[in-house]
């Protein structure tokens, strides 16, 4: 069997994040509201979309989460995450919109965001959100290991062998 329980419990504490956002100021918000999260780093800020791809090809360690507006210039949110959909080792790592433009949100959820952040001006409504999500992705992974592991637990029982069909994010 592949899945071994003492790595649920020793499961990164930090998650890394990449920044997408075409705005300063709201980059050095989003920066000033992770500095109080201390289960959170970020790793990158890209500027559009197309900089994220690049970044997420050219870059050995990989984001644990995304974090992108949708209006930038060159390719926005919207055109990213349909990109980002096509790459066999990016579409595993969560994507979460947070952005003003609120009436693209079923479109973003289409095309495989986690969740959406309407974008607001108070630092801590910010950093609790951020909180809420980086802790409800720990529990996913923690979910889907377990089930890979019940899956790899009945094959065996069967005289089976289980490869499972896409890698599980969080899992090493």
């Amino acid at each position: 069997m592949k899945t071994d329980f003492k790595n649920l419990n020793d499961m990164k504490t930090t998650k890394t994040i990449l920044l997408i956002d075409d705005d300063i100021d709201d980059q050095e918000f989003f920066i000033d509201a992770l500095k109080g999260i201390p289960s959170a780093e970020l790793l990158h800020v890209a500027n559009n979309g197309r900089e994220a791809l690049d970044i997420l090809q050219n870059k050995a360690a990989l984001p644990d989460i995304i974090f992108s507006d949708i209006n930038m210039p060159l390719m926005n949110g919207i055109e990213y995450l349909a990109e980002m959909a096509k790459h066999p080792y990016f579409k595993n790592i969560p994507v979460i919109i947070l952005s003003s433009a609120t009436e693209r949100r079923e479109i973003a959820f289409g095309l495989g965001a986690r969740s959406f952040i309407e974008k607001t001006s108070v630092l801590g409504t910010l950093r609790a959100r951020i909180q809420e999500l980086i802790k409800r992705d720990d529990e996913s992974i923690v979910e889907t290991q377990c089930i890979q592991y019940n899956a790899e637990v009945l094959a065996a029982r069967m005289g089976l062998s289980y490869t499972p069909y896409e890698p599980i994010p969080g899992l090493n």
